[in-house]
C-alpha cells in the first residue's frame, strides 16, 4: 500500500512539473506599439522610423531620401517590470546582401542597465518580412532600464514589445542617452553600418554608448556626397557637433568645393556649432598590393591619397577664411594598421567598427570638452 501511494505521488509530481513550466511559457502577453515609447537618434516627429521627414523627399536626392528611410541609428527607450520579452516587427523591403549578416541588416539588438552601464541581451532575428523572436522569458519581474537598436540596411513599417500582461511598459528610469545633445554624422555606406553583425556595433551606434549622447547617422550608403540638401536638414537639427565623413563616396573633382561649401553653409546656420572633418581610411587590397607602374592614374590605391589631399584642402582653405572650431581627423589609421577589420575591400566588420569607435572616441570627445557642449 505504501509503494502504492508513493508511486501515485511520484506520478503526480512528474505530471505537475511539465505543466507547471507550460504555465510559465504560455502566459498571455500583451502588445505595445513602439511608436508610442521615447525615440531616440531621430530630429523630428513624424509617426514613422525614417531618418528625414517627408519634406524632404523632393529636397534631397532620390538615392538619398531611400536611404533615408532605413532606420540606422533610431533607438528605442523605455523601462520595464516584465519577465518576457518579445518582440515583433514588419520591414519596409526586406534586404539581403551577400556580404552583411542579415542580423545587422534587419535584426533589432536589446541591452538593458546594469550599474549605470549598457549590457547586451539579445539580437532579434529577422525570419522573413515579417518577424517574432523572443528576446528572453522567465526572468526576474522587476524594472529595468532598455535600449533597442533599429536596423541598419532596412526600414521598419511596425515595431511591437509582447510582455507580460500585467507588466508596464514606463520612461526611462535614468537619463542615459537622454541628458545630452547628439551627433550628426554625415557619411557613406561604413557610417550607415555596413557591414556591421548587429545594429549595436555600429560605429556610431558604439560611440553613442561610450559618449552617453545619441547620433543622428546620416549615413547613405554610395550617396554621401557634401550634398547641401543634407546640409539643409543638418541646419534643423540641435546637435553638440558635427561629423562630415562623406570621402568614401565622393570623386576627387568636387571634394574641395563641396566640402568647403557644405562647411560654409553649416556655419552659417548653426557658427558655434563644432565640425570634425575625418578622412577615408585606406582599404586593404591599397595596402596588400603595390601600386607600380602598371597602376593607372584612376587607380583607387591612388585616389584615396589625392582624396585626402583635397579635403585637406578644403580644411586648411576654411580655416585661412576664419572658421573657427574646425577640426580634422586623419584616415590612416582608422581602422587598424593590420587590415583585418574588413569584411571585403571597404566595409569594416565588428571589429573594424570597434577600432573606428577606438580612433574616434577621444577625438570627438575631446572637440566636445573643449567646447563644452551639452
Amino acid at each position: 500500500m505504501k509503494n502504492f501511494i508513493y508511486l501515485l505521488f511520484l506520478l503526480t509530481f512528474l505530471f505537475l512539473i511539465p505543466n507547471c513550466l507550460l504555465s510559465q511559457k504560455t502566459q498571455k502577453l500583451k502588445s505595445v506599439d513602439a511608436q508610442s515609447l521615447m525615440t531616440i537618434g531621430k530630429y523630428h516627429d513624424e509617426v514613422n522610423f525614417h531618418r528625414f521627414p517627408e519634406k524632404y523627399k523632393n529636397l534631397v536626392r532620390e538615392g538619398v531620401w531611400e536611404l533615408s528611410k532605413n532606420s540606422a541609428g533610431i533607438s528605442i527607450r523605455f523601462s520595464s517590470n516584465t519577465s518576457t520579452l518579445k518582440l515583433k516587427w514588419t520591414l519596409e523591403t526586406n534586404e539581403k546582401f551577400p556580404h552583411m549578416a542579415w542580423t545587422g541588416i534587419a535584426g533589432l539588438d536589446v541591452y538593458t542597465l546594469i550599474d549605470n552601464k549598457w549590457h547586451f541581451i539579445e539580437t532579434g532575428r529577422p525570419q522573413d518580412k515579417t518577424s517574432e523572436y523572443l528576446i528572453f522569458e522567465n526572468k526576474n519581474a522587476v524594472r529595468r532600464d532598455y535600449l533597442i537598436n533599429l536596423p541598419l540596411y532596412d526600414g521598419v513599417e511596425s515595431l511591437y514589445l509582447l510582455i507580460d500582461e500585467t507588466a508596464e511598459v514606463m520612461p526611462p528610469i535614468t537619463d542615459k542617452l537622454l541628458k545630452s545633445k547628439p551627433i550628426a554624422y554625415y557619411g557613406s555606406s561604413i557610417t550607415q553600418g555596413g557591414c556591421a553583425s548587429r545594429p549595436g556595433m555600429a560605429y556610431t551606434n558604439i560611440l553613442a554608448r561610450r559618449l552617453d549622447r545619441p547620433f543622428y547617422n546620416l549615413g547613405f550608403s554610395g550617396e554621401g556626397t557634401f550634398d547641401q540638401p543634407v546640409g539643409l536638414a543638418m541646419c534643423e537639427m540641435d546637435v553638440a557637433m558635427y561629423v562630415i565623413d562623406c570621402n568614401p563616396n565622393s570623386d576627387t573633382s568636387f571634394i574641395y568645393q563641396r566640402a568647403v561649401a557644405l562647411v560654409q553653409q553649416l556655419k552659417s546656420c548653426k557658427p558655434n556649432t563644432p565640425i570634425l572633418l575625418v578622412e577615408n581610411y585606406i582599404y586593404p587590397d591599397d595596402h596588400a598590393l603595390p601600386w607600380g607602374t602598371m597602376v593607372s592614374p584612376n587607380s583607387k590605391g591612388e585616389l584615396v591619397h589625392e582624396k585626402w589631399k583635397k579635403l585637406r584642402m578644403a580644411y586648411e582653405t576654411l580655416k585661412k577664411t576664419g572658421i573657427k572650431q574646425l577640426y580634422y581627423l586623419k584616415g590612416t589609421d582608422l581602422i587598424g594598421a593590420d587590415f583585418e577589420g574588413n569584411v571585403d575591400d571597404s566595409h569594416p566588420t565588428d571589429l573594424g567598427m570597434f577600432r573606428m569607435a577606438e580612433n574616434l572616441y577621444p577625438v570627438i570627445n575631446k572637440i566636445l570638452k573643449s567646447n563644452k557642449s551639452k
